[in-house]
């Protein structure tokens, strides 16, 4: 995108908040929002309302740090662990729902979003796989542990792609407005 694309209108609304709006509406419960760059722009622009909202300093380092500074807040006895993405503006809270009833009657698979086969975000992983999470380094969120364990991967089939798109050219975001 070459610019901080999060607080980016996407049909009339930041990007982000199109997401933070979709998880409060959910059944997520704790709602962890990890911040790194643009984190002082994120707090004064939008409402963080029902969320532990953490700044994360070593951002830089990769998706990795990220997601263990989420993790090190989670509540030990979560039973799963919900990874969303802030560039996915058009996630549902059916969707996100419907991902925690599947984990609710699948407790020890990571379940994965596909398009066409193709794996996607937002990706749910047990509780119990919290200690492989937390050990995962560099630019990678919880790739390492699909690959590591193929037996506890279980694919969730996507009918609607747009729900899942990210926004990654400045083509996918809003039109500027005329002058």
């Amino acid at each position: 995108m070459g610019r901080f694309k999060l607080l980016l209108p996407w049909r009339g609304r930041p990007v982000l908040d199109h997401v933070l709006r979709a998880a409060r509406a959910s059944r997520l419960d704790p709602r962890i929002l990890v911040l790194g760059h643009e984190a002082a722009a994120i707090r004064a622009a939008l409402d963080l309302d029902g969320f532990t909202a953490l700044h994360n300093p070593d951002y830089l380092s990769g998706q990795s740090s990220s997601m263990r500074v989420g993790l090190r807040a989670a509540p030990a006895a979560c039973t799963g662990v919900l990874f969303l993405l802030g560039d996915q503006p058009a996630i549902t809270p059916a969707f996100i729902d419907s991902l925690i009833t599947l984990h609710e009657r699948s407790p020890h698979h990571i379940l994965v979003p596909t398009v066409g086969g193709r794996r996607t975000s937002p990706v749910l992983f047990p509780g119990a796989l919290r200690g492989e999470l937390l050990a995962v380094t560099g630019d990678q969120g919880g790739r390492p542990l699909l690959e590591a364990l193929p037996e506890m991967v279980q694919p969730v089939p996507v009918d609607d792609p747009a729900l899942l798109t990210d926004l990654d050219e400045p083509s996918d975001l809003d039109p500027a407005p005329h002058a």
